[in-house]
């Protein structure tokens, strides 16, 4: 299961990790840091929690550069990669 910082829950995508705890959090300088939310886990809730392990995952937030350069590249429809990169390696394979 994960909990974002909204408080809002969500549940674990892959088998191997229905048994971890996922805290997601957006950086901040100001804001708790990573080794104290693990620090507070492991006295508070930790004993309470049928989870087997805790994993805090910080995410770095939105820039002016994201906002300027969000880019999606397109291949025209005739283009196959593929062969591209084949035609100009130089083994030619």
């Amino acid at each position: 299961m994960a909990i974002d910082q909204n408080g809002q829950h969500h549940t674990a995508i892959n088998k191997d990790d229905s048994n971890t705890l996922y805290i997601h959090w957006r950086y901040h300088p100001a804001r708790i840091q990573r080794s104290d939310i693990r620090q507070i886990y492991n006295k508070t809730l930790q004993p309470h929690l049928p989870y087997d392990n805790m994993r805090v995952t910080i995410s770095r937030p939105t820039n002016l550069q994201d906002r300027l350069t969000k880019t999606v590249l397109t291949l025209p429809q005739n283009v196959n990669l593929h062969n591209l990169i084949n035609e100009m390696s130089p083994s030619g394979t």
